[in-house]
């Protein structure tokens, strides 16, 4: 049997990256847009009580920012004091979900201190209720992987709660920091189970005793996925998903049983058992506890049977989880029992157990196939950072993880050991130091659900190469694409999920940018880009790699056009302009355009000025008359005269024309 806290799965090595399998849809994730250092503002997005302290290069006690200029911090000498940070993200749309936090914390807590540990804790909550909560404490003086994984149903938002507490009591100071923060929401991975409602979901009310359909039960288990704060580490009630079973006891004893039968035909069968288990007992004080039995049968004989403790099998205040296979000869089926008993008399006190997610499968001795890793290309100009996708397939059981590491031959881990990337097939690492001259392989392993990893495979290799020299939007565009370029100084105009553009000052020129990561891309602000030049759709669009807020900030004023002047000609031989472009080319720009709106869609809506163009294209083609706007569209109708203002860019009809298009940066205005 092998039992492990469910969390510290998601850690099994140095976490410094961030799994950038979807965006990051955090804003301000590493604080770079915070106000000046030793100041309470957070920057963009965050709220909290501001009881937290900006810091950046020379901090107390060593402490440095993990990337960038800016963390948050609390100190105290002589008291312990603490502040908290979060954020919420709204979904698009309600449904099941893999939410994924994660962060770097750093504390520390003076020598002999009979108090608590300075510390940083993380609550993560769905829709008002806390599903998981983490805390890192040591190691000390060292930025340090926090991260937390829960699956779900999202029907409105998620929030991130940080807590960082410093502890100074004992006099000298104590601090507790955190930086880096990236949050994912992404459909979960399907997992086969021969359980019925393996983990409860289909329950009744909670509060309830009906564990729903497949199980039965006695005694007084209950539906459990309210909050429980009294109990460490517990703040949800479920390990995955809404729902629990739990049985609580306070100033008394309770006993309870859930079972399952699962009816196989006749036959021999390789078969492997998962689930988790809570164990809680408030004071470890003679005659307490908090026990469970996990007995599985086969044809009514028990074949596998353990019973655990909290404090001295499992650990207190804590998931676990059972990892069980069984070979054999079943001629009826199958049995689950699971068996709890808490006491809390002695004296009065409270203890817990709770059963969930629990899957009974097919065991699957195979092991993945051999990923195909792919990095950015032969050469990278950046230092701190690298990019890489893989895929690999496990049609028995799925695949449960994948890991990575990056070193200077296949393989190896000396530029970053072995790193958990969940099920994220596409990561970028930050926080590295590579040498110029020398080339870097990532490589990779998919672990399968019966916990087999599979082969290492390595991608063919990037060289870090010398930093290109900075230029112009106007100069960049004139070069060819898989040119890697340098922009700095530029304004952020708009930002749309992964993608931003940027644009000099003067209004000469814009570029789109295209990335992973997009923790400071607010409009407004002044940027830094580094990445390699492409193209989509026809329009120009940097790579990117790198982007570094500046601390500046300007808003440019939009430039006023007509649809005819929308988007331009050609650029040099590898700018494109649209379909009947005519004049300078202006895509990646902020523009303004005065108009009737003439149709209206999901998400877009078309504006005329009178030129009777047709998503760009002179007299004719299909569709209403006018350019086509892309963004949000609110109190308008067909008919209405409108001012809208966004990014000058590129749509493609079906026929394979290239068009003009507006990218709203809000929805349209009246006149």
């Amino acid at each position: 049997m092998r039992a492990w806290s469910g969390l510290a799965l998601a850690i099994l090595a140095f976490l410094c990256a961030w799994p950038a399998g979807a965006a990051n849809l955090l804003v301000n994730g590493d604080f770079e847009l915070a106000g000046p250092v030793g100041s309470n503002n957070y920057g963009p997005v965050w709220q909290g009580n501001f009881n937290l302290e900006v810091f950046g290069p020379g901090a107390p006690e060593g402490l440095e920012p993990y990337s960038g200029k800016r963390g948050l911090m609390k100190t105290a000498a002589g008291a312990v004091l603490s502040g908290t940070a979060e954020q919420t993200v709204r979904v698009s749309a309600p449904g099941e979900q893999t939410v994924t936090f994660g962060c770097q914390a750093w504390v520390y807590t003076p020598p002999d201190n009979p108090f608590r540990e300075s510390g940083v804790r993380v609550t993560l909550w769905v829709d008002g209720l806390a599903v998981r909560s983490e805390k890192v404490s040591w190691p000390q003086k060292q930025w340090t992987p926090l991260m937390l994984i829960w699956t779900g149903y999202v029907a409105n938002e998620v929030k991130v709660t940080i807590l960082a507490q410093a502890e100074g009591r004992s006099g000298p100071m104590g601090v507790a920091a955190f930086d880096n923060c990236s949050l994912d929401i992404s459909p979960p991975a399907a997992r086969p189970n021969l359980l019925v409602n393996g983990g409860f979901e289909q329950a009744g009310p909670y509060a309830s005793q009906d564990p729903g359909p497949g199980w039965f039960r006695t005694g007084e288990f209950r539906v459990t996925g309210a909050p429980t704060p009294s109990a460490p580490d517990f703040p949800g009630g479920t390990y995955e998903r809404a729902k629990a079973m739990m049985l609580y006891t306070h100033g008394g004893v309770s006993t309870g049983t859930l079972g399952q039968f699962v009816p196989m035909p006749a036959g021999y069968y390789v078969l492997s058992l998962r689930g988790h288990v809570y164990l809680w007992d408030e004071l470890n004080y003679g005659g307490d506890g908090a026990d469970c039995t996990v007995s599985w049968l086969v044809d009514g004989k028990p074949v596998k049977t353990q019973s655990f403790s909290a404090y001295f099998d499992l650990p207190n205040g804590g998931w676990s989880t059972v990892d069980w296979q069984w070979v054999g000869h079943v001629q009826s089926g199958i049995s689950l029992v699971l068996s709890a008993n808490v006491r809390g008399v002695n004296p009065v006190s409270s203890s817990i157990v709770i059963f969930d997610d629990w899957y009974l499968n097919y065991f699957d001795g195979s092991r993945p196939t051999t990923p195909v890793v792919t990095d950015t290309g032969a050469e990278t100009p950046v230092r701190t950072q690298l990019t890489a996708s893989w895929s690999a397939l496990d049609n028995e059981t799925g695949i449960d993880n994948y890991q990575y590491c990056i070193g200077t031959a296949p393989g190896t881990g000396d530029a970053a050991n072995w790193t958990d990337a969940g099920l994220a097939t596409r990561v970028t690492r930050h926080g590295l130091s590579l040498e110029p001259g020398r080339t870097y392989y990532v490589t990779v392993r998919a672990r399968n659900y019966q916990g087999y990893y599979g082969p290492e495979a390595s991608s063919d290799g990037i060289t870090v190469v010398a930093e290109p020299q900075p230029v112009s939007v106007g100069q960049a565009r004139l070069l060819p694409d898989g040119t890697w370029v340098k922009l700095n100084g530029k304004a952020l105009t708009l930002r749309s999920g992964n993608d931003c553009w940027i644009q000099e000052r003067d209004r000469s020129a814009g570029i789109r940018i295209a990335s992973d990561v997009l923790f400071t891309a607010l409009p407004g602000t002044i940027q830094n880009a580094l990445g390699r030049l492409a193209t989509r759709d026809g329009e120009r669009y940097l790579d990117l790699t790198e982007l570094t807020f500046t601390g500046q900030q300007h808003s440019p004023r939009p430039l006023v056009v007509n649809s005819r002047n929308l988007g331009g000609g050609p650029l040099g031989a590898h700018t494109p302009g649209v379909a009947g472009g005519t004049g300078l080319n202006n895509t990646g720009l902020l523009v303004r355009l005065a108009g009737r709106i003439t149709a209206i869609g999901d998400g877009w809506y078309c504006v005329d000025d009178g030129a009777g163009l047709r998503d760009g294209l002179p007299g004719g083609g299909d569709g209403p008359p006018g350019v086509r706007v892309i963004g949000p569209v609110t109190g308008v109708a067909v008919g209405d005269f409108v001012r809208v203002t966004g990014v000058s860019s590129t749509a493609v009809l079906p026929g394979g024309e290239t068009v003009r298009a507006i990218r709203a940066t809000a929805a349209p205005s009246k006149v």
